[in-house]
């Protein structure tokens, strides 16, 4: 029995074209292009230039890719081929890069030897983007953040030891929560959905519940704003429950999430119950902060929170009322201590 063709199918699919599109393209029937698919026949030599161009990939790649191989394009450890804009035949717009890494990246979440030193080096990168997140606008940070899931698609790919893989999946979850909250921002709800699902896909192959909390405590206001509320309650009531005795910064965006969901869904008493959750929270905090090591994505889940943790908000500087008292304070203390 010959064998499926499933990545020259899923190319064909992030190329933008259904079996019949692809057909009309090529002049051929779409029985033809299913039966190249199931592995019951091979194009012709002379439609295989016509057919490499429409897919976007090397002749040597449409061959690897008719021969079976599974290996994902791209692989190989340089940057994923990049598809062409379908409709203007331009070159590829930003977020048709950022479906090919996605796509690229869901796959060898499923599959998976980095030095250590590369290692801290993607997880700098990846605590740079965290810090500049809430100065940047949404679609730099786009940019910024598909080469690094890029490189860590690659590394994952390979299937590392336990510890490595769980770093990269750690780095993934957090560009993947990076991702998913700019597009959000710019009103891409359906991409911002699959990113936070792939995030939620990357923490669960790790061991951190305290990242696997902020991923649903993140998403959970992507329904509440975008979807239905009562989702929002679901997500926001599993982050809690999984890190149900720990001081964590998902606790309060949860507990804060399922308040204002469960107020809107008129459930006034569970809504004052999350919000006395929260202001425990934050009493607990005052005393309990926790401060992650420098350069490292991987010790709380405070640092994974793109602007909204509120162990990440910076202080205000004091208004000019505040200034002008705080001025006048001082000078009436030096005239007290200066010897008349």
């Amino acid at each position: 029995m010959a064998a499926k063709r499933t990545r020259f199918a899923q190319v064909r699919r992030m190329a933008g074209y259904t079996q019949e599109r692809l057909a009309e393209a090529l002049g051929v029937d779409s029985s033809t292009v299913r039966r190249w698919e199931s592995g019951d026949s091979e194009p012709l030599p002379h439609v295989r230039p016509k057919l490499a161009e429409l897919l976007d990939v090397s002749s040597g790649e449409l061959a690897r890719l008719l021969d079976g191989g599974e290996q994902p394009v791209g692989a190989s450890g340089s940057a994923a081929p990049l598809v062409r804009d379908r409709e203007t035949g331009d070159e590829p717009t930003l977020m048709t890069v950022l479906d090919h890494t996605r796509l690229l990246v869901d796959q060898t979440l499923s599959t998976g030897l980095a030095s250590v030193t590369r290692l801290d080096l993607i997880e700098e990168r990846v605590a740079d983007h965290v810090t500049t997140y809430t100065r940047t606008p949404p679609a730099v940070v786009l940019r910024g953040v598909v080469p690094d899931l890029v490189e860590v698609q690659s590394l994952a790919a390979q299937r590392q030891p336990a510890g490595v893989q769980a770093r990269l999946s750690e780095a993934t979850a957090v560009l993947g929560l990076l991702s998913a909250d700019a597009l959000m921002k710019l009103g891409e709800i359906g991409r911002a959905r699959y990113w936070y699902g792939t995030a939620r896909l990357a923490a669960d192959d790790t061991a951190n519940p305290r990242l696997q909390a902020q991923v649903r405590a993140q998403e959970a206001m992507l329904p509440y704003y975008y979807g239905q509320v009562a989702q929002t309650v679901v997500l926001a009531r599993a982050a809690q429950a999984l890190v149900p005795r720990i001081v964590c910064s998902a606790v309060a965006l949860a507990c804060a999430a399922e308040g204002r969901a469960l107020a809107r869904l008129g459930d006034r008493e569970g809504a004052e119950r999350a919000i006395r959750r929260r202001s425990e929270w934050s009493t607990n905090s005052t005393s309990r902060r926790m401060t992650p090591p420098s350069g490292s994505t991987r010790s709380d889940c405070s640092c994974t929170c793109p602007g909204r943790s509120p162990t990440s908000a910076r202080p205000r500087p004091p208004t000019t009322s505040k200034r002008r008292r705080s001025s006048a304070t001082a000078a009436s203390r030096r005239s007290r201590s200066t010897p008349r």
